[in-house]
C-alpha cells in the first residue's frame, strides 16, 4: 500500500508512514471530498462496513490509486474513519513476472473495461502510436499524469486508457463484449503484429477494488500449441514367427521437456521395452527396443508424466503377429496343370474357330494404330505449342510492389493478401511481356521474384523468420546493385496473386513461369523453421524438394542464368551455391501438397505443369 491514515470531521487526519516528515497534516480538499472520504458517512454508507472508492489519479503522490476505507463510530455517531491507499502502479510490477509463457502478459481492467495495471511495455504495444494522451510516439508513459486524468475534476479523473482503444479490443469486435459480459472465457485474437494470440479472463471477485477487476492473459497461440507435441514411429509392428525385437523411435517435436514413460494397455504373451522412461528436450529422440516372447498381439503407450504430462497426448503402437506366405500344396500344384492343359485345349479350339475373325481384327487394329499415332503426333504438338506459348504469354498480368513499400509493411498488413493491399492501391499491374521488358530494361527497374516454401496449408503470408530474411535481402541487393528501394520491385506470390477468385487465380498461377522467367533476380528464401500444421523442420533441403519451387528455379535460369539467383538464410544472402540445381532439375521426382492430401481437391498439380516443362 501507499500509506494508510486516520481522518475525522473537522479535517484533521495522522499518517502513516508520516506525510512530509510530520505525523499530522491536513486533508487536501480533494481527498476529503467526493470519491473518498464521502464514501464513508452514513448516507453512502449505512450499513457501516469496509469500502472502497472508484480508481482514482493521486496528484500528490503521482499515483492511480484506490482507498478502503472503514468508518468510526461512537454509538450511533460517526466520527471518521480509517484509511489504507494501494497504488496500481505496484500490480503493474506483479503483472511483469505474470506472462503464462515466454512472450505472454497480463493485465486489470475494471467493470468499464478501462486498464488499470499492465507491464509498461503492453500499454506501449497495444495503444501507441495513436492519439490517446499518454502515448508519446511509440511509447506509453506510465507515469505521465494526463493519461489518467482524462478528465479534470478537483485533481480527481476517470481512468485510461480504455481497453476499446487498442485494435485487437475494439468496440466494432466480439472480445471485448465477451470479456465484459462473461465472467470468464477463452477466445483466439490478433494482437501484437497480427500474431494469433489465446485470450482468457476471469473476475477476481474476491478482490473488492474496483467492484471485482478482471484478470486478462494473452499467449502467443504458437507457443501454446507447439508447446507439447509428442512423436512415436512406426505406430504398428508386425513380427513373423521367427523374429523376437523390433525398434520404436520417441521424439519430442513440442518447447515442453516431455517426461515419457511406457505403459501396457493390453497384451497376450510377454515382452520388454527398454528404455522404459526417460525425458526429452524439443527435437531430442530416443530409440526403443521391443523385446517379445510368444506375444501375439499388445498395444504399447507412452505418455507423458510429471508437472506437464497431461499436456502430452498419449501415443500408440499397435504390435501383432504377421501372417507368413503360405507355401502351395502338391495338391494345389496337381489342379494348376489339369487346369492349365484345360485351359490349353480350349485355348487351341478357340484359336481354330476365331482364325477369319482373326484376320479381320488384324486389319481393323493396324487402321487404328495408323490414327493413333496420328492423334498423338498432333496431341504433342498441341502440348508443345500450348508450352510455347505459356513462356512468353501472360494468362493474367504480372503483379509487384513497391521495395520500399515491402520493407515497410508489417505482417499484419500482408495477412490481407492480394485483396486487401490491391485495395489499398499499393501494387503496380504490368499487363504484357512487352510492359515487363519496357519496365525493366528501358526504364531500369528491376524486379526481384522471392521463392519460398509455404509453412502452412491455410492462406496465410511467409512467417516471421521468412519475412525477416525477404527484407534482409531486398536491402542487401539494393545496395549491392547501388539503386534505391523505389526502383526495385518485389514479387511475392500472396501479394501478387489473387486469393478469392478461383478462375483468376488460376489464370495467375499458369503464369508463374512467365513472372520468374523476366524477374531480374530470383531470391531463394529457406531460413530454419517449422512447419504450422507438420511440425516438420523446414530449411533448405525441404524447399529444395518442392515441385513449385523447382519450376521457377528452372524458369529463371533458362533464361536469365544462374548469376542472376541468390539464397538467403538466416546466416545471410549468398549467390546460388554450385551445384544446387543438380537436384533442382529433376522437377516432377519433387513434393506436392496436393499428393501428400491424396488430391482430394481436385487433380494432381503436376498435369498443369506439363506443357511448360515440354
Amino acid at each position: 500500500f501507499a500509506w494508510y491514515f486516520y481522518g475525522v470531521a473537522d479535517a484533521f487526519v495522522r499518517f502513516w508512514p508520516p506525510v512530509a516528515g510530520s505525523l499530522l497534516g491536513i486533508f487536501l480538499r480533494p481527498d476529503f471530498g467526493f470519491p473518498k472520504v464521502h464514501y464513508l458517512g452514513p448516507i453512502f454508507n449505512p450499513s457501516k462496513g469496509m469500502t472502497w472508492s472508484p480508481m482514482y489519479y493521486d496528484v500528490p503522490s503521482s499515483n492511480l490509486l484506490v482507498s478502503g476505507m472503514a468508518p468510526v463510530y461512537i454509538a450511533d455517531k460517526w466520527l471518521g474513519g480509517v484509511c489504507v491507499d494501494i497504488t496500481m502502479f505496484r500490480l503493474a510490477l506483479l503483472l511483469e513476472q505474470f506472462t503464462g509463457t515466454a512472450n505472454g502478459f497480463a493485465m486489470l481492467i475494471d467493470s468499464e473495461g478501462v486498464v488499470v495495471a499492465a507491464a509498461e511495455n503492453i500499454y506501449s504495444l497495444l495503444f501507441c502510436p495513436s492519439s490517446i494522451k499518454g502515448c508519446n510516439g511509440s511509447k506509453f508513459e506510465i507515469g505521465d499524469e494526463t493519461a489518467w486524468n482524462v478528465q479534470e475534476r478537483s485533481g480527481l479523473g476517470s481512468l485510461g486508457p480504455p481497453l476499446s482503444a487498442s485494435h485487437a479490443f475494439s468496440k466494432e469486435g466480439n472480445l471485448l463484449n465477451s470479456i465484459l459480459g462473461e465472467s470468464s472465457g477463452l477466445s483466439v485474437a490478433k494482437l501484437i503484429d497480427g500474431e494469433d494470440f489465446y485470450v482468457t479472463w476471469t473476475i477476481l471477485s474476491d478482490v473488492p477494488i474496483t467492484g471485482g477487476p478482471i484478470m486478462i492473459l494473452c499467449v502467443p497461440r504458437r507457443e501454446i500449441d507447439n508447446a507439447a507435441v509428442p512423436l512415436v514411429t512406426p505406430k504398428a509392428v508386425q513380427f513373423l514367427d521367427e523374429e523376437n525385437s523390433a525398434k520404436v523411435t520417441i521424439k519430442n517435436g513440442g518447447a515442453l521437456d516431455w517426461i515419457w514413460r511406457f505403459k501396457k494397455e493390453s497384451h497376450h504373451g510377454s515382452f520388454s521395452v527398454s528404455p522404459n522412461s526417460g525425458k526429452l528436450s524439443r527435437n531430442q529422440e530416443v530409440m526403443v527396443m521391443v523385446q517379445r516372447t510368444n506375444i501375439e498381439e499388445a498395444v504399447l503407450t507412452f505418455e507423458g508424466t510429471g508437472q506437464y504430462g497431461t499436456c502430452f497426448v498419449p501415443q500408440t503402437v499397435v504390435i501383432s503377429r504377421k501372417t507368413p506366405v503360405v507355401e502351395e500344396s502338391n495338391v494345389a500344384m496337381i489342379l494348376a496343370i489339369v487346369l492349365g492343359v484345360l485351359g490349353g485345349i480350349l485355348l487351341v479350339i478357340a484359336t481354330v474357330l476365331g482364325i477369319r475373325w482373326a484376320v479381320k481384327l488384324y486389319a481393323e487394329s493396324k487402321r487404328l494404330l495408323r490414327e493413333s499415332a496420328l492423334f498423338r503426333k498432333h496431341l504433342l504438338e498441341e502440348k508443345l505449342a500450348e508450352g510455347l506459348r505459356s513462356m512468353d504469354t501472360l494468362s493474367y498480368p504480372m503483379v509487384i510492389v513497391s521495395g520500399a513499400m515491402f520493407y515497410s509493411m508489417p505482417r499484419a498488413e500482408m495477412s490481407m493478401l492480394h485483396e486487401g493491399v490491391r485495395n489499398s492501391g499499393k501494387l503496380v499491374i504490368l499487363d504484357t511481356v512487352p510492359m515487363i521488358e519496357c519496365f525493366t530494361q528501358e526504364k531500369g527497374n528491376k524486379i526481384i521474384f522471392f521463392s519460398y516454401q509455404r509453412l502452412s496449408w491455410d492462406n496465410t503470408p511467409p512467417d516471421e523468420r521468412q519475412l525477416d530474411c525477404m527484407k534482409a535481402a531486398l536491402k542487401m541487393r539494393s545496395e549491392q546493385m547501388e539503386l534505391p528501394m523505389e526502383r526495385i520491385y518485389v514479387w511475392l506470390d500472396v501479394l501478387s496473386i489473387p486469393q478469392v477468385h478461383a478462375e483468376t487465380k488460376s489464370l495467375a498461377v499458369k503464369s508463374i513461369y512467365v513472372y520468374a522467367t523476366y524477374a531480374s533476380d530470383m531470391v531463394i528464401i529457406c531460413p530454419a523453421s517449422v512447419h504450422e500444421h507438420t511440425y516438420e523442420e523446414t530449411g533448405a533441403e525441404s524447399y529444395k524438394r518442392r515441385v513449385w519451387c523447382r519450376v521457377e528455379q528452372i524458369a529463371h535460369a533458362c533464361r536469365q542464368g544462374v548469376e542472376s539467383m541468390y539464397v538467403c538464410t538466416e546466416d545471410g544472402l549468398v549467390s546460388l551455391p554450385p551445384g544446387w540445381l543438380d537436384t533442382v532439375s529433376r522437377v516432377f521426382d519433387g513434393d506436392m501438397t496436393c499428393c501428400r492430401l491424396h488430391h482430394t481437391a481436385g487433380p494432381c498439380d503436376k498435369l498443369k505443369l506439363v506443357p511448360v516443362m515440354l
